[in-house]
């Protein structure tokens, strides 16, 4: 449409090309050649490799006006790095980077699970080198490692906690990122193995959980949101020792310490990619239960990753809510990993605090 704006001209055919378009997964080790299919051939074909696809999303937005270069890159490396050691060979997945309106995106081809500008988490942060045809000659950049609109995972959780013990919940759940694929591709499933996907998700709760329904926004549009949302009962979720006082974990927080086992480490670590991720949770208390105060707060803050997390009542309200952010996938020394291994630890120790409450 002539009232697009550039972002949705350039959405439009990332969305059209990953729709017609069958990926096959041939490099240029595997077919010998930099050099991808002609357009026409793609089209006529109907498949292609990521050299390929790219070309295609090029030229497309050549005929729009929209500026775009295409380039080589390779995933992250641990012990050595294009800044040590650049050549030609380590450069072999294809990337696109699109002008529009003066700010710069990213592209690896996608897929039709993924919104376009997200990068996958194997090349975010690598090096890479891009053609101006222009110019004729070839132009270095470092692809972004995240935007607060990557790699990013929201939870808003509310449970109402009965005279019983039983708990309510209504669970929503926003992917951006990453995340995105794997909850996108409900909409390829059929209706059985949707039940089956919400049923092993309350499940993973708490053994007890019982699913009431689950809906979630329409995974086709990729432009919008992915959002999930589960309503559910768990029977008997809070221990009631007399009728005063009942206890429970926070069956959400299941924080593991298992990456963080070693005291010390000799060798580079690689954390999967930079990330943020939130979880609240809204505890609704029964009439004239309060909840016993903890002795503190539980948080790590550093520039390379940070947990931060607070619970605090108001009314009948119990309030929790946590960030974490992870600023580095690598941690190169020991020193790094100590602090990478104390946020983990204390985000498991929180994981294992009981709430009391209390009449």
């Amino acid at each position: 449409k002539e009232d697009d704006t550039n972002y949705e001209k350039v959405c439009k055919v990332y969305n059209f090309i990953n729709k017609e378009i069958n990926i096959i997964g041939l490099g240029p080790g595997e077919l010998g050649t930099y050099a991808p299919l002609s357009a026409n051939i793609t089209i006529n074909k109907k498949y292609a490799n990521h050299q390929a696809v790219l070309a295609l999303m090029h030229s497309m937005l050549e005929k729009l006006g929209i500026k775009s270069y295409i380039g080589f890159t390779e995933g992250k490396r641990e012990k050595i790095t294009y800044k040590d050691y650049y050549t030609i060979d380590l450069a072999s997945t294809p990337v696109l980077k699109v002008i529009i309106d003066n700010s710069s995106y990213y592209t690896d081809g996608g897929s039709i699970y993924t919104p376009f500008s997200v990068i996958s988490t194997g090349i975010q942060g690598s090096n890479a080198t891009f053609l101006d045809q222009d110019k004729k000659e070839f132009f270095d950049e470092v692809l972004p490692k995240q935007t607060f609109n990557w790699n990013t995972n929201d939870q808003l959780i509310h449970v109402v906690i009965k005279e019983d013990g039983s708990m309510d919940v209504t669970e929503t759940t926003t992917y951006r990122g990453p995340y995105e694929e794997s909850i996108r591709e409900l909409k390829s499933v059929k209706e059985k193995e949707k039940a089956m996907y919400a049923e092993r998700r309350v499940k993973s709760v708490h053994p007890k959980a019982v699913l009431k329904s689950y809906g979630f926004t329409d995974m086709s549009d990729l432009d919008s949101p992915a959002i999930y949302n589960l309503t559910y009962t768990i029977p008997e979720a809070a221990q009631k020792t007399s009728d005063t006082i009942m206890s429970f974990t926070n069956f959400w927080i299941d924080y593991g310490s298992g990456s963080a086992s070693l005291k010390k480490r000799k060798y580079p670590m690689k954390y999967w990619a930079t990330e943020r991720t939130t979880k609240t949770i809204i505890f609704e208390l029964p009439e004239g239960f309060n909840w016993v105060k903890w002795d503190k707060q539980y948080k790590h803050l550093s520039s390379d990753m940070s947990f931060s997390s607070n619970l605090n009542q108001t009314d009948r309200q119990l309030v929790y809510s946590d960030r974490f952010d992870a600023n580095a996938e690598e941690y190169l020394t020991d020193e790094a990993y100590q602090n990478y291994r104390q946020c983990i630890l204390t985000m498991s120790e929180l994981a294992n605090q009981w709430i009391i409450l209390e009449k």
